[in-house]
């Protein structure tokens, strides 16, 4: 549990970082910046980000959120998302199987293969065009290993 949880807070700062970085900034050009009392400049790299942007949504939106297939079947939950070194997302994690966090395993997608829909009640959901058997099939995901 405690992993899980460190897992989401790394994400979190790691997501957030990307898209502040993939992103164009929109300034509030109302509201100066906040006096510091110091004399020392930001470093022009330094980008605040005061709102998200209408393509944007935060980490928290996506982890730990139920993935449904098309037929409307609970197969999962997101654990984590995998960031590229230019800090976008690129893949998502997710658990399937298992029973009251027991058997579960890990199996990684490409961000693209999730899909954001509305369910009957107009509620955004995560969706999977793959089975619940099928995501199980999978090759499971393991973080400890890279392909570089």
């Amino acid at each position: 549990m405690k992993k899980i949880i460190a897992t989401a807070l790394i994400s979190t700062l790691a997501v957030s970082a990307a898209f502040a970085q993939s992103t164009t900034q929109a300034t509030d050009s109302a509201t100066p910046p906040a006096a510091t009392g110091s004399t020392a400049s930001v470093d022009s790299t330094v980008t605040p980000i005061s709102r998200l942007t209408a393509d944007q949504m935060t980490s928290s939106k996506i982890v730990g959120k139920s993935v449904y297939n098309t037929s409307n079947e609970k197969i999962g939950e997101v654990n984590d998302l995998i960031v590229d070194s230019n800090g976008k997302v690129a893949g998502v994690v997710i658990g399937v199987g298992g029973f009251l966090g027991m058997g579960e395993r890990n199996v990684a997608l490409t961000y693209p293969s999730v899909k954001f829909t509305k369910d009957s009640k107009g509620y955004e959901r995560m969706t999977v065009a793959a089975t619940k058997d099928q995501l199980k099939a999978m090759t499971p995901y393991d973080s400890s290993k890279t392909n570089g």
